[in-house]
């Protein structure tokens, strides 16, 4: 299950009290790192949060369990990619190459310089056979080509892209 800051990340944007706790929560290095609602309300009290912040997270909260539930759809699990990889370090940019079809959805570079491809796929989503195409050419290329279809999938490749200081 997604953790709450990482859920709330694709949400800073938003206006209002549900955009002031998504940048509350991804500005303080302090918030903790769980799912239990108790850790998190104990957190908003201890930075003498506003009742307005206060029953937004309750609203939030309840989003945040909802989505929990559900199977991620592929632009959630960009969303996580892309902030995760911001945290660690890295770049993660939307990859478009206009007139060619079927490149990866995303480049990721490391701090040290590592690239890698990365085409991103709702849970059960397929490859079209351009995209299979497309990822058999960087294959051969020796450049890093990598499939990501759950928030597992991207766990794994943050700790071999990362390594173990993630």
């Amino acid at each position: 299950m997604q953790d709450y800051k990482t859920w709330i990340a694709s949400r800073l944007d938003a206006v209002g009290p549900l955009g002031d706790i998504a940048r509350m929560v991804h500005t303080d290095a302090k918030f903790p790192e769980t799912s239990d609602k108790e850790k998190i309300r104990q957190w908003l009290e201890e930075r003498a949060a506003s009742e307005r912040l206060m029953i937004a997270f309750i609203g939030t909260w309840k989003f945040y369990l909802a989505d929990a539930r559900k199977k991620p759809r592929e632009a959630s699990l960009e969303n996580t990619l892309a902030h995760e990889v911001k945290r660690c370090g890295g770049l993660c940019w939307k990859f478009v190459s206009p007139g060619t079809v079927g490149v990866p959805d995303r480049i990721v570079i490391t701090p040290d310089g590592r690239v890698a491809f990365v085409e991103m796929k709702a849970p059960g989503g397929k490859l079209q056979p351009i995209q299979r195409k497309r990822a058999q050419e960087l294959q051969e290329r020796n450049a890093n080509w990598y499939c990501l279809k759950s928030n597992q999938d991207i766990a794994f490749f943050l700790e071999e892209m990362f390594g173990d200081g993630i």
